[in-house]
């Protein structure tokens, strides 16, 4: 009979803690939707980069964008292109991660002091766990937003790249989910998410 009663709260308590994340979940989830969807950075790598009007070197040159420029807006990848609002750039002139400046040098009594602090935040603990429950609730939009929130808060933090990227792929996105994972692979190596590309790049089931 004990053993019954322990039993009882223990479910009844197992119960009250997933209505709370539950909870949580779908304020998070209202929060969130109100917010446009988001998308990471692309930067320009080449010095001058070609926005073209259709996905191919030979079509017309609309504009240009310069070394650094950020490419936040589009829409997909076709044909080794990502379509930005105002035309087409080549995906292999873009990259996730800033450019490096060129080196200047500075006189030794005009050079800052530098304090030593860590760069990598740590993650945000409960949008990691409100990102797998969206995804779990095949809630795809919400999924990505918080996983973006993560990578802006830690940008080498594995599993919100795997979200975010899932998630791409899942709601039909495959090109542009390849690319963002080869572009974050070419910075930071993780088998995981290597194994991830090669089977979206086979079309599998993830």
């Amino acid at each position: 009979m004990l053993r019954i009663a322990v039993f009882c709260m223990g479910l009844g308590a197992l119960v009250l803690i997933m209505e709370f994340f539950l909870k949580a979940y779908k304020l998070e989830a209202k929060h969130l939707q109100s917010k446009s969807a988001q998308k990471p950075c692309f930067y320009v790598q080449a010095n001058v980069l070609n926005v073209r009007q259709n996905p191919n070197m030979q079509a017309k040159i609309l504009q240009t964008l310069q070394k650094g420029e950020k490419v936040c807006m589009y829409f997909g990848v076709e044909n080794g292109f990502l379509h930005i609002a105002n035309g087409y750039v080549a995906t292999q002139y873009l990259s996730l991660n800033t450019p490096p400046k060129p080196n200047v040098t500075t006189p030794l009594e005009q050079t800052p002091k530098i304090l030593l602090t860590s760069t990598q935040k740590a993650p945000k603990q409960r949008s990691l766990h409100l990102a797998r429950l969206a995804m779990h609730n095949q809630d795809y939009t919400t999924a990505k937003t918080l996983a973006l929130e993560i990578n802006q808060d830690n940008p080498k933090n594995i599993e919100s790249w795997e979200i975010f990227a899932k998630a791409l792929y899942l709601e039909g996105n495959k090109n542009e989910a390849i690319l963002i994972l080869q572009n974050f692979l070419l910075q930071n190596s993780n088998h995981m998410l290597l194994e991830l590309l090669e089977q979206m790049r086979k079309g599998e089931r993830i």
